[in-house]
């Protein structure tokens, strides 16, 4: 975990030396189906979530994020399940109204996920279980002032992600 948030940091730095609209931004975020109850139905999971964003025209921007969900724990078949969700994302902003203090746009991307299970009181055999995948998003979000609210389909979970922080 310390190595990935390192690489983030190193990625932010390099980057805002790259452009010249380059804005940082942290919040919180909400996945529908970012999590499961001891039934295995999904349900609600919250979390932190930074972010850069490129401006590199007056219409377009890409944005490059962290999000990292609460972790959770369940029963399953007898064990203790905890569950860590993180993901990478990158996406392409194309700005339907651009103005200084107010801005709507559309969103389309990838994203890069990560998910750790780990087994307890299984007896002899506890473990852990590791899935990663590549996938798309696409949605829309608007920035009055520094603060941004954004609400995406996440199609590697098929669930929708919301999204609320402040640049700086």
């Amino acid at each position: 975990m310390k190595k990935t948030l390192l690489i983030i940091a190193v990625f932010l730095i390099a980057g805002s030396t790259a452009f010249s609209q380059v804005q940082f931004g942290i919040g919180g975020m909400a996945g529908t189906k970012a999590g499961l109850d001891d039934n295995f139905e999904a349900k609600i999971n919250f979390g932190p979530h930074v972010r850069a964003l490129f401006n590199v025209t007056e219409q377009i921007g890409v944005t490059a994020g962290f999000s990292y969900y609460l972790p959770f724990k369940y029963n399953a078949f007898g064990a203790e399940v905890t569950m860590n969700y993180m993901a990478f994302n990158a996406d392409a902003l194309y700005y339907i109204l651009n103005e200084d203090a107010f801005k709507v746009y559309a969103l389309g991307g990838v994203n890069y996920g990560m998910i750790k299970l780990k087994f307890e009181d299984m007896g002899v055999d506890d473990g852990t279980g590791t899935e990663n995948h590549f996938d798309w998003e696409v949605g829309g979000g608007i920035q009055v002032g520094k603060i941004f609210a954004e609400i995406k389909y996440d199609n590697s979970n098929e669930h929708i992600q919301a999204f609320l922080g402040i640049y700086f």
